[in-house]
């Protein structure tokens, strides 16, 4: 039979989970094989296509008309789903199609088109049809109004340079709803959009392209300043496209504790800590199985620890490159170090030439953003070049001196540089010629400043992260300084780039100083200054943070979230100096604030809870046993039950005589220690006390939030009537603060109790509550709400929802793993009767992650009912087997297997 060639239409197609089904159904699979070949050639040829070749479980086949190719891929989808009934064996197919040139020799096809076809069918899932762009452009009106091309956005696939937009064929019979696509995606990384133009150093992207294709750590040097990290950014963005999982970018500029690098590169993934395991194995767990380029910039103060990281990385992660930035190298054996080198200068004053040249044109881009009719002329190309020779090309000072322009002719400038080198040359022994005239291009943008101009910038250099105008005021008024001058010397040093201003999520403005520009205004400040602004710092942060404990628990929960948020890095920064300084006043606001409400400012503040307690200075403050209370609330997020119960003793030994207040924070403690040890009556028994206390204070959402804990364990006893009771006050209370966290925790709490009894009611607070979650986004996110919610609907036997939300909740990566078995619980109930050995794979998993998981209430009554099932289909040999695959597998293998379990389920 005669191919087509010119422009065709390839299909592929793939039978998904074939080695499984031969393993598992040899002589049923030989049946089904058969019928699935059948129908896949009855349904290309019914639409006139060929079948130019089976391969393996697949086939592919190349049609003259894109929309006989879409409707013979329909047509096989749904035919293989009525085949079910009849072999009794699931057959799930994906698919893929592409439009191109064929390229046709000896019976077969060749050509890029091809490859595109087979990637495109590579990403989808079983029971899927994808199409490109291609496809979709060509079929037109051509098709039924019943079928629909569906855009999936763009996707890089492996080894095409460029991005592809996909599509889904939805239509009649076919399945909607599956998993993302298994591509690169809108994962492919965090470089930031460039907003000017990259100019020069063709010779060092290519150079260090070519290298990050040979080697696995390639680093760039140079003085500050001199473009390193535009450089590798530039690079990273050209080099991309060879990475599935793209090129993200780790600064590590604001980190100044070695302590925190690992920190750092896990929150550019957005990997949750987990109790009980060190945030390295949570990240080499991550990028162990990722093809990806990790770029960290700005190493020159943390060699130590980044080498070390980078050596760990490099001996796990198989495909994983690094490309860092460092004033020098990391030390690292196989490392390929380049000097990152300055502008190209002018060679001669002739305008053409000036021109032309890189460094000037920089100083052109930047003087036009600030002057947009500068350009080079016959009058002023000499006085551009001496400025740009003076600089050295470094671009930092290149940058500074055309910031300038509005109020400085070219050949001021030059007069001004020449001034300024003859002042400071050999003004630091030791020092090499380019730090030098950085030095000086700074020291002179410095002294363009008013006194009290610099004074601020000076002292911005105490922040971590940028600043909010508030914490500026605060920090940086005084000595001569109002504070509603504040917002006026800050526009001077943002309009003079000394100062970067950024759109925050909040809505607000936050201010910062490049690294470069930090470390100088920093060495303004003497000892004595520094010092002094660093208690100043801590102070307001000491007292940002009793705010937002406030703010958290009220109707204004989502921007004082936003705002905690911006601000995690000082608050870091600021606890860390206090601790440093034994300044055990100071510490224990920090400790005693985010300790009494549960919230991510908690998650992040409460690891330093054992050093705050073993400050000497500590023990002598009014507050210290509710400090010992907080700890003891911080070992409990960790998992630490029994470090827990001792930090309970200690502050009631510590108190004499506690408080009300305190008595409700360490029965609420001690009720949850009780439920994770499966002690279900003193559970409830601790938790009613903490409600009592905190209605003497009045604690209206404290109380709030022991009653949805509290009508749920009760409705575990069985006493649904008193539990219900306490849910519905507990709706009520939450309500009345405003508070959209409490709400929908509320909201979800109601519905367990309820999902038994009362179905509708309980499904319509289900409803509600994810309403409420939707409107917050994710900067709020309750995954004490979100698992209530998950639970009802498993326990209404909603199993589409139930599913759904599982799904939901492990891929926003939950941050308590107490969190994250009970995901894989639901999910493994959900599925045992349609797939048993999954939820046997499952539990395996769970009882490896958290031992005990299982005693507690209702997680003991939920595996009971699911064992009952599992035991009437599989024998325990099987059993055995399945628990030990998943006994093995770390907590993200875990996650993705519970999420490829519902997307087929699904």
């Amino acid at each position: 039979m005669e191919l087509p060639s010119g422009t065709v239409t390839f299909l592929f197609t793939d039978l998904e989970g074939s080695t499984r089904l031969w393993e598992e159904q040899p002589e049923r699979m030989t049946t089904a094989l058969a019928r699935h070949d059948a129908i896949l050639r009855e349904a290309i040829g019914t639409h006139h296509g060929h079948v130019v070749k089976a391969t393996g479980d697949g086939f592919h086949a190349v049609f003259s008309r894109a929309d006989d190719a879409v409707c013979a891929a329909i047509a096989a989808q749904r035919a293989l789903q009525q085949e079910t009934s009849v072999t009794d064996l699931l057959l799930v197919v994906r698919m893929g199609l592409h439009t191109g040139a064929g390229e046709e020799r000896d019976g077969d096809y060749f050509g890029s088109a091809v490859n595109r076809a087979a990637r495109v069918m590579a990403i989808a899932h079983g029971g899927q049809v994808l199409a490109s762009r291609a496809v979709h452009d060509l079929v037109g009106a051509e098709l039924d109004d019943s079928v629909e091309l569906v855009s999936l956005g763009e996707h890089r696939l492996r080894d095409l340079a460029q991005p592809l937009e996909i599509y889904q064929v939805v239509g009649p019979g076919l399945a909607r709803v599956f998993p993302p696509l298994e591509s690169s995606g809108a994962q492919s990384g965090n470089l930031p959009a460039r907003h000017n133009s990259f100019v020069g150093r063709d010779r060092e992207v290519t150079d260090v392209a070519a290298l990050l294709g040979e080697t696995r750590v390639v680093t760039l040097t140079g003085v500050g300043g001199v473009g390193k990290t535009r450089l590798a950014c530039k690079i990273a963005a050209d080099v991309s496209p060879r990475f599935f999982h793209g090129a993200w970018l780790v600064e590590l500029e604001r980190v100044r504790d070695p302590a925190v690098v690992v920190d750092a590169v896990v929150a550019v993934f957005d990997l949750a800590p987990r109790p009980g395991v060190e945030l390295i194995e949570t990240l080499v767990t991550f990028l162990r199985s990722k093809e990806l380029l990790l770029v960290l910039d700005n190493c020159e103060h943390l060699l130590a620890p980044v080498a070390g990281l980078v050596r760990t990385l490099e001996g796990a992660c198989p495909g994983l490159v690094v490309l860092a930035t460092s004033r020098e190298g990391l030390g690292l054996a196989g490392e390929r170090i380049v000097a990152v080198p300055s502008l190209e200068v002018p060679d001669s004053d002739e305008c053409a030439v000036v021109a032309s040249c890189e460094a000037v044109r920089v100083f052109v881009e930047r003087a036009q953003a600030v002057k947009s009719d500068f350009t080079i002329t016959e009058e002023n190309a000499a006085a551009v070049a001496d400025v740009v020779r003076r600089l050295d090309g470094i671009p930092l000072a290149v940058e500074l001196a055309a910031a300038r322009i509005p109020v400085l002719s070219p050949a001021q400038l030059a007069q001004r540089l020449d001034q300024r080198f003859r002042l400071l040359a050999g003004g630091e022994r030791g020092a090499v010629e380019r730090h030098a005239t950085l030095r000086a291009a700074i020291d002179w943008s410095y002294d363009l400043l008013a006194a009290a101009e610099q004074r601020v910038l000076a002292r911005l250099s105490v922040f971590s992260g940028g600043c909010s105008l508030e914490g500026a005021e605060s920090v940086c008024s005084g000595g001569g300084i109002d504070e509603v001058d504040v917002l006026d010397l800050l526009a001077v040093l943002v309009a003079r780039s000394l100062v970067v201003a950024d759109d925050a999520p909040s809505g607000e403005r936050r201010y910062r100083l490049l690294e470069t520009v930090r470390q100088y205004a920093e060495e303004r400040l003497d000892d004595d200054e520094r010092n002094e602004l660093h208690d100043r710092h801590s102070r307001y942060y000491a007292d940002f943070v009793e705010r937002a404990t406030s703010g958290l628990r009220g109707p204004q929960q989502l921007q004082w979230q936003l705002n905690t948020n911006a601000e995690l890095e000082n608050l870091r920064a600021a606890l860390a100096w206090v601790i440093a300084h034994d300044q055990g006043a100071q510490a224990e606001r920090f400790l005693c604030a985010v300790g009494r409400v549960p919230s991510a400012l908690s998650r992040v503040m409460l690891r330093d809870a054992e050093a705050i307690l073993a400050l000497p200075s500590i023990r002598s403050i009014e507050r210290y046993p509710l400090a010992i209370a907080a700890a003891a609330s911080a070992a409990l997020f960790h998992g630490a039950l029994e470090r827990a119960e001792q930090l309970c003793q200690q502050a009631w030994d510590a108190a004499g005589e506690p408080s009300d207040q305190l008595v409700a924070f360490l029965v609420l403690t001690r009720g949850n220690i009780a439920y994770g040890r499966g002690d279900l009556p003193l559970a409830v028994d601790e938790v009613e006390q903490a409600v009592s206390r905190y209605r003497q204070v009045g604690d209206t959402f404290m109380v709030a939030f022991c009653l949805c804990g509290l009508s749920i364990w009760r409705s575990f006893t069985g006493d649904v009537t008193v539990a219900a009771a306490e849910g519905r006050e507990a709706l009520a209370l939450a309500r009345s603060t405003g508070n959209p966290g409490a709400i929908t925790q509320a909201l979800g709490a109601l519905a367990v109790v309820l999902a038994l009894t009362e179905p509708e009611q309980s499904r319509s607070f289900i409803a509600e509550s994810l309403e409420l979650n939707d409107a917050l986004g994710d900067a709020v996110v309750d995954e004490n709400a979100l698992s209530m919610v998950l639970i009802a609907s498993a326990v209404l036997g909603d199993r589409e929802a139930a599913l759904t939300l599982c799904a939901r909740a492990l891929r926003h990566g939950l941050s308590l793993l107490v969190a994250v078995c009970g995901c894989l619980e639901a999910t493994a109930d959900t599925l045992v009767v349609e797939a048993p050995e999954v939820a046997v794979v499952l539990h395996g998993a769970i009882d490896a992650l958290l031992p005990g998981y299982d005693q507690a209430e209702p997680n003991a009554t939920i595996r009971a009912r699911a064992n009952r099932t599992i035991f009437g289909q599989l024998d325990a040999a099987r059993i055995g087997e399945l628990r030990g695959q998943g006994a093995a597998m770390a907590e993200d293998e875990a996650t993705a297997y519970a999420l490829d379990a519902i997307g087929r389920a699904i």
